[in-house]
């Protein structure tokens, strides 16, 4: 019994069992589930880029819908317009986000607060103006469509669970960085700055490269599950650069919890079964998330994975 306990509140189990049911998946569920289980690995990765600014820099940002759209289009351009294989073509939109995040980042930074979260809100506007005005390259309004899959070492993505495993290897790698830059000293130094921007820099260190590098790192991976996005659904359109795209994984990460690492996947997951489950009776299901986001604010204000990890300490402290 006390083994069983241990084993229960190891971490380590849970994410074991977590992963060896997403490998079963294409195995146990049906083509519709197994194409709901991959938009919340994508909006994982991103929720989970985001709250590295949020929740481990301290950074609000209305613009990571910018770096997402910018993976999506660049990836379906080069897809359809030329000859390059699936995996440079990711890389390709991973560089060219995390190039523009640089580019941004840098006026971004200077600012503080408010202001940096309507500076980050402009850009990220600008760049949807450019995807809708942009007729000739975007599509405009109608976007772009038919973007194809491709294959990768030779194996054919088009093939539903080809691309399922496909998506859960590049989430899962991305995912596994993400976690190491959190724990390593940079990831440590980022926290510094959350908590205490003034004293950090009093120690000596320069909040403004730090913040810099966050950003950029927010905007690559951002980018990347716009890139893994495109193929998916198989159209991009500029709505996946409007605002309303960046508040997405904001709302994601406040349902999750913003100061734990899984707080944001966890989100992702309640998010699109709510969205699913809601829009079976009414087309207005963000007014019923909502709610549930204002329960949480008022009752959970960790966020679910808060709670639980709280919970599962008083639990060690218990069992000793």
């Amino acid at each position: 019994m006390v083994k069983l306990k241990r084993y229960l509140l190891n971490p380590w189990f849970w994410l074991f069992g977590f992963l060896l049911v997403l490998v079963l998946i294409p195995f146990i569920l049906s083509r519709f589930y197994i194409y709901l289980v991959m938009e919340i690995l994508i909006i994982s990765l991103f929720a989970v880029s985001t709250n590295l600014l949020l929740g481990y820099t301290g950074l609000l940002s209305f613009g990571q819908a910018a770096y997402f759209g910018i993976g999506a289009y660049t990836i379906s351009l080069l897809l359809k317009g030329s000859h390059i294989s699936f995996l440079s073509a990711i890389l390709c939109s991973a560089g060219l986000s995390g190039f523009v995040a640089v580019v941004i980042g840098f006026f971004c930074i200077r600012l503080r607060a408010f202001y940096f979260a309507i500076l980050t809100l402009s850009f990220s506007q600008m760049f949807y103006v450019i995807a809708y005005k942009w007729i000739s390259v975007t599509g405009g309004d109608d976007g772009i469509v038919g973007i194809p899959k491709g294959s990768i070492w030779g194996l054919d993505l088009a093939s539903t669970t080809n691309y399922y495993y496909f998506v859960l290897i590049i989430i899962s790698i991305c995912i596994s960085i993400i976690y190491l830059i959190i724990k390593s000293p940079f990831g440590e130094i980022l926290q510094a700055i959350r908590d205490n921007s003034e004293r950090a820099e009093f120690s000596g260190l320069n909040i403004r490269n730090y913040r810099l590098a966050s950003f950029m790192i927010a905007g690559l991976f951002a980018g990347i599950a716009g890139a893994v996005f495109a193929p998916f659904q198989s159209i991009v359109t500029p709505d996946l650069l409007h605002w309303s795209k960046s508040v997405e994984p904001l709302l994601i990460s406040i349902l999750g919890g913003i100061y734990t690492f899984s707080g944001p996947i966890a989100g992702s997951v309640i998010f699109v079964f709510i969205k699913e489950w809601i829009t079976g009776y009414t087309e207005y299901w963000m007014f019923w998330y909502g709610l549930l986001l204002l329960f949480l604010i008022i009752y959970l204000p960790g966020g679910i994975m808060g709670f639980l990890t709280g919970k599962l300490k008083h639990l060690k402290w218990i069992t000793g």
